[in-house]
């Protein structure tokens, strides 16, 4: 979301090098050093959390609920033909 999203929510975010994905439990984990949580909610969704502590300003450090503001994303995974999914 980062990376594709540089005009809207994460306007000014650096891109680093590395981005980790640290699970916290079973299908659920953070982007670090971004403030985003996701979970994997089966068969077919993705419920993101992205923390906006400050407009166009990361906050290394911070988790995604720790921030005052949010970005509630729910992403639904559907099959379109074989080999392929539509993301709604």
């Amino acid at each position: 979301a980062p990376f594709t999203h540089t005009s809207t929510f994460a306007k000014g975010w650096p891109i680093p090098d590395v981005v980790k994905f640290q699970a916290t439990k079973l299908l659920t984990g953070n982007w670090q050093p971004y403030p985003i949580t996701m979970s994997f909610a089966p068969p077919n969704m993705v419920v993101s959390l992205i923390g906006l502590s400050r407009p166009g300003v990361v906050e290394r450090g911070l988790s995604a609920e720790s921030c005052k503001r949010h970005l509630h994303q729910l992403h639904v995974c559907l099959p379109s033909r074989p080999g392929h999914t539509r993301l709604l």
